[in-house]
């Protein structure tokens, strides 16, 4: 009678990946031998025990061991094992040592199939409550690790090589509880494409936190995926994760989920690279974070954009998702973070077309504070921002280095005008584009500078009465390219830009030939704000209003009550519009 390894462990576990059908077989295999009579003529119970039995792998281990943890197994999976109290030695010792695929005869190693002696033991050491030791080499389709609400250790020095070939959404599924790799895994998806991404956590309803400093991913689409799409009102809440390496992975880091809230601290690359893959690999899209909703805070370390230096790859992709009625964009903040490579900064982008009201608690934004690194292309804005984007946008504190020529693109481009945007006078740092200059579109914050500055009237002969007062030229250059549009010197009109003005100051100044008298007027959407007389050619006037709001209208003229007549050229005297604001 042939009795392997195999056929005691594994039984239907095998197909299933559940423990409980191989504890049955191990369980009746001891009863037999517990029998005075010989399992068969030539094998008697005590020789069974102590005899050897060695897996394709080349793992040997005795029979009685191998009961010894069938044993334990059928006392933890058992619904009349005891909950607190009197636990039997067998538990606290397998608690302690770990369990290994190897204990239900993966061939580590050898190019077999290991996925279900690896899930087998999985499961064996999460019902223990124990560790699961994956030293060795395996090859499996989809890992599962349904936690529960207990901590999950992992030990040893594990390579899993992921060798489905159908789609599959990710090599390693991770629910629920609190996780931590204390050995070290490499997850290796050999470049193929079947694979959406390498490790998935989701669905915890507590604090949690994962510790995956000590993976490492290589050769799939997607690295670290948290959170559901799918449901986006479940809580994956809390978690801190101490981020996997990743190398020749074009889509390292993806979040999802309104409830979601991820801490990344100090990933130590977090790289959107191709490296080893072919040419079809490297034509991918790459991303280095990916938020959908969720919201995400990276503290320290090294984030480098996509290394193809291609427009339509970037460091942080921002879009909306749905929960109930409700459109989630999102919060992403990049604290401390070293950022290097040649892709744009940022997109915030909505290409599924969602559609839904704003929570009124829920305020999106996209922070960078205190980041330095290195930029070396200037094909497209850094950030670009989504037209319906309603939140804040803030880049403060932070150089990022651009060698070669200054760049021409803006620093932000917002295709709306609800975003509300703080750069700090910095800017985006060398060879960018100056600090307010650089934003497009959207609502501008800035402490109190001049904005506009307007000079040179046409050459036309003085008349009794009032006329319009209008510039020709205005001045550029730094801030003022960004407000060079809100006066009209076809029609002398001044136009409070999209959130209007925390404060506005209007100041206008004339020098006529000596024998011009009058007033100077400056009015607010049709109405008189204020008017000085002016005497000898001498005009100015003055103005503050606090809080105009976005459309208010600003025009100006002049009375002339004395003095008319032909004028001489309006270049020999000073002629000019200054404003300040602030918001």
């Amino acid at each position: 009678m042939a009795i392997t390894k195999r056929n005691l462990l594994t039984g239907g576990a095998a197909a299933g990946g559940a423990i409980g059908a191989g504890v049955a077989t191990m369980t009746l295999a001891r009863q037999r031998a517990s029998t005075p009579e010989a399992l068969d003529d030539h094998v008697r119970k005590s020789d069974l025990l102590d005899s050897p039995f060695t897996s394709s792998s080349g793992y040997a281990m005795r029979l009685r061991d191998i009961l010894d943890k069938a044993d334990t197994a059928l006392q933890l999976t058992s619904p009349f094992s005891p909950l607190t109290g009197g636990e039997s030695t067998p538990q606290r010792k397998w608690a302690q040592l770990g369990i290994s695929p190897r204990d239900f005869d993966a061939s580590a190693g050898t190019g077999g199939d290991d996925t279900a002696a690896w899930q087998c033991a999985a499961d064996a050491a999460m019902a223990s409550g124990g560790k699961f030791d994956i030293q060795g080499k395996w090859r499996i389709s989809v890992g599962r690790l349904n936690v529960g609400n207990e901590h999950f250790e992992i030990i040893g020095r594990g390579d899993l090589t992921l060798i489905a070939d159908d789609a599959q959404v990710c090599g390693l599924e991770i629910s629920r509880g609190n996780f931590t790799i204390s050995g070290s895994m490499t997850v290796f998806g050999q470049y193929k494409s079947n694979y959406e991404h390498a490790v998935w956590m989701h669905n915890s309803t507590q604090l949690q936190s994962a510790d995956l400093s000590k993976l490492v991913i290589v050769g799939t689409k997607g690295g670290l995926r948290v959170g559901d799409v799918a449901s986006p009102g479940s809580i994956t809440s809390e978690i801190t994760v101490h981020m996997p390496r990743t190398y020749g992975v074009p889509r390292p880091l993806q979040v999802e989920g309104a409830q979601t809230y991820l801490s990344v601290v100090a990933p130590p690359c977090l790289s959107a690279d191709g490296f080893g893959g072919d040419g079809a690999w490297n034509a991918q899209t790459f991303r280095a974070v990916t938020n959908i909703g969720s919201n995400l805070m990276i503290i320290g370390g090294e984030v480098i954009q996509p290394t193809s230096g291609s427009a339509s790859d970037y460091l942080v992709e921002m879009r909306p998702c749905l929960q109930g009625r409700d459109l989630s964009w999102g919060r992403v903040t990049l604290s401390g973070v070293v950022i290097e490579g040649g892709g744009p900064f940022a997109v915030i982008s909505n290409p599924l077309n969602l559609s839904g009201s704003n929570s009124a608690n829920d305020k999106p934004f996209l922070k960078v504070i205190g980041c330095n690194g290195y930029h070396s292309q200037d094909n497209a804005p850094m950030i670009d921002v989504h037209a319906g984007f309603h939140g804040d946008i803030i880049f403060k504190d932070s150089d990022v280095w651009k060698n070669g020529a200054a760049r021409a693109q803006p620093n932000i481009l917002c295709h709306g005008n609800l975003a509300h945007v703080y750069v700090d006078d910095r800017g985006f740092g060398n060879g960018f584009r100056g600090a307010l200059s650089g934003t497009v579109g959207g609502i501008v914050h800035f402490s109190k500078r001049m904005i506009l500055e307007a000079y040179s009237i046409p050459s036309a002969a003085l008349v009794s009465g009032t006329q319009e007062i209008r510039y020709l030229a205005k001045v550029t250059g730094g801030d003022l390219d960004r407000f060079a549009d809100i006066y009209n010197a076809a029609n002398g009109v001044l136009i409070v830009p999209a959130g209007g003005f925390e404060e506005i100051g209007i100041e206008i100044d004339l020098l006529y030939p000596a024998n011009v008298n009058g007033f100077i007027h400056i009015f607010e959407n049709g109405e008189e704000l204020k008017a000085r007389p002016f005497t000898s050619g001498i005009a100015a006037v003055s103005v503050k209003v606090h809080r105009p709001p976005a459309n208010t209208v600003y025009t100006f003229a002049l009375t002339v009550v004395a003095g008319a007549g032909a004028m001489p050229d309006p270049r020999a005297y000073r002629h000019v519009l200054v404003v300040e604001a602030s918001c």
